[in-house]
Formats: C-alpha cells, structure tokens, sequence
C-alpha cells in the first residue's frame, strides 16, 4: 500500500478545486474502490486489513445513497473486497504480520 503521505498529497492535488455534494461522494466511491483494488492484489499486512475494513465500511455506507447503484456500486461489496476471515469467523487469514 502506498505511504499515507503520498496518498494524502496525491488527492489532494488531484482534487483541488470544490465540487458539490454529488461529485464529491462520487469521488469518494472511486477513491474507496480504487484503494480496494489495490489491496486485493498485494498480500495484506495488519495495517492493510484495518484499511481494507473501513473502506469496505465506508462504501457500505455509501451504498445507502440513492443514486449508489448508477454509480457502481451495485454489488455484494465483501464478495468482491472481502475481509479474510471476518464472514467465517476463523480469524485473520492471509495476513503479513508487520
């Protein structure tokens, strides 16, 4: 996962200028989704998995907009970015510790 510096300054001059609400929780969702599929190709530390968990609580949560479904995020979420172990309550699965 890349350093959090790097990301932090990598939105934030990638989005400079303000949007409104709309565009905004459209930028968030791509972000999240952009950020979990990241995560999904590399072998995930300690760290990766709490971030993997909020952004998957995060589009979860986003999924309750309205307009959620035209905006991609018409699927079974933990199906395509799952948390290993979490549906199944066997512990932490594929997880490097750091």
């Amino acid at each position: 996962m890349k350093d959090i510096k790097e990301e932090y300054i990598r939105i934030k001059s990638k989005h400079k200028e303000r949007t409104g609400s709309e565009e905004t929780i459209k930028r968030t969702i791509g972000m999240i989704t952009e950020n979990l599929e990241e995560l999904n190709e590399e072998v995930i530390t300690e760290f990766g998995l709490g971030a993997k968990s909020a952004y998957v609580e995060c589009l979860e949560y986003l999924q309750q907009w309205k307009n959620a479904e035209e905006n991609g995020i018409d699927f079974e979420i933990e199906a395509r970015y799952p948390i290993y172990g979490r549906k199944k309550g066997i512990g932490l699965l594929n997880v490097k510790s750091e």
